[in-house]
């Protein structure tokens, strides 16, 4: 769908003459469906992974509720880091009124300090997002799967406090060595471009740079789920040593942990793809009603463009945030199946038989492999 409304989006494009985003939204089409085509060998452990973490979130609705509350802390914080960025500039930038008054003004002062906010804002932001990540696989998702759920009780409750008490250090030291690696790769990639440029060592060192910090982000995220599967009972150390077991389990020369984990992403990214549509689909509905059916509402061409990108963003973001809580589902599933495959004749029979049996999961039978 998300293709189809990509080539769609271009041909609209192409009819209103704007062949700059017809061009780039035509090449990203062209690109998604051609990952979507050597990435379907993927798709059936993906669809009831998804199946299973749908299950999973129906039990327990809460789990929404926790990443949009998430988001509006998120974006608080934002606004305050915000607020603290430009203050640091007023008061220490030198020239500005502040300095006449009084106190310590400098090029170099200024720099540590913004450079500081940022690490910070990082650091930050990074903590509440783990906190997240861990409220919802140590609470709704791996409490159903285990069957040691409540229905009197909240368990993104339970895991929010067990989160921000006995796993804070955790989550702060994970957050802290994201954080730390983001803003090296910023400083490398400034400085790669202010000595070589736009040019294809600058652009080698980009794409380097940007699949360790995706590596490394997806890693944290698989520590702290596997911390909230094990009910917070172990600290970061252990459970990336698990997670390192993990990647390594393997069945004659398949490494099923791996493939599974890969597999885990694509669902990650059918569920982007599915946004993408939606925030398309939104956008269309935006520009047919502004354009066509009230014509009051065209102001110019500048804000009309710049209103239907708006409308983009908004439903892209709206999406992704929904979507997040079944991505993290799937990430908790996984890691719950590795723990205790057991479990998954009860909470998707279905995909349990198919698992066991169907030839097309043969690479990734080795995940039942405790049961036996």
């Amino acid at each position: 769908m998300a293709v189809i409304f990509c080539l769609a989006a271009a041909g609209g494009f192409i009819y209103l003459q704007a062949w700059g985003s017809a061009a780039i939204v035509g090449i990203f089409g062209v690109v998604l469906g051609a990952s979507l085509w050597f990435l379907r060998g993927k798709y059936l452990l993906a669809r009831d992974l998804l199946d299973t973490a749908n299950k999973g979130a129906k039990a327990h609705w809460s789990v929404f509720w926790t990443v949009l509350i998430g988001l509006v802390v998120e974006g608080l914080v934002s606004l305050w880091n915000l607020f603290t960025f430009v203050a640091v500039y007023l008061r220490f930038s030198p020239g500005q009124a502040a300095c006449d008054t009084g106190g310590s003004c400098s090029a170099g002062l200024l720099a540590t300090l913004l450079i500081y906010v940022l690490i910070s804002h990082l650091w930050i932001s990074s903590v509440i997002g783990n906190v997240i990540i861990l409220t919802l696989a140590g609470g709704p998702y791996s409490r159903w799967w285990f069957g040691t759920d409540s229905k009197d009780k909240s368990e993104s409750w339970y895991a929010l406090r067990k989160a921000t008490s006995t796993s804070l250090g955790s989550v702060a030291f994970g957050s802290l060595l994201v954080g730390l690696v983001e803003t090296l790769a910023f400083i490398i990639k400034t400085i790669s471009l202010e000595l070589c440029g736009s040019s294809i060592f600058t652009c080698c060192c980009f794409c380097v740079i940007n699949i360790i910090e995706g590596l490394l982000e997806v890693f944290n995220k698989y520590v702290y789920v596997k911390i909230g599967v094990d009910d917070f009972q172990y600290g970061f150390i252990p459970s990336a040593k698990e997670i390192i077991h993990i990647v390594k389990k393997k069945k004659g020369d398949q490494r099923v942990g791996l493939n599974a984990m890969i597999t885990d992403c694509i669902v990650g990214f059918s569920l982007y793809t599915t946004c993408i549509a939606c925030a398309i689909v939104c956008t269309a509905v935006t520009y047919v009603y502004t354009i066509i059916i009230d014509g009051t509402a065209k102001v110019d061409d500048w804000w009309d463009w710049l209103i239907l990108v708006y409308t983009f963003i908004l439903a892209l973001n709206i999406g992704l945030v929904l979507t997040s809580a079944l991505e993290a589902g799937v990430s908790t599933i996984l890691l719950c199946l590795d723990k205790d495959p057991s479990k998954l004749k009860d909470r998707n029979p279905n995909f349990y038989e198919r698992l066991k049996e169907h030839e097309a999961y043969g690479n990734y039978r080795a995940l039942l492999e405790e049961e036996k």
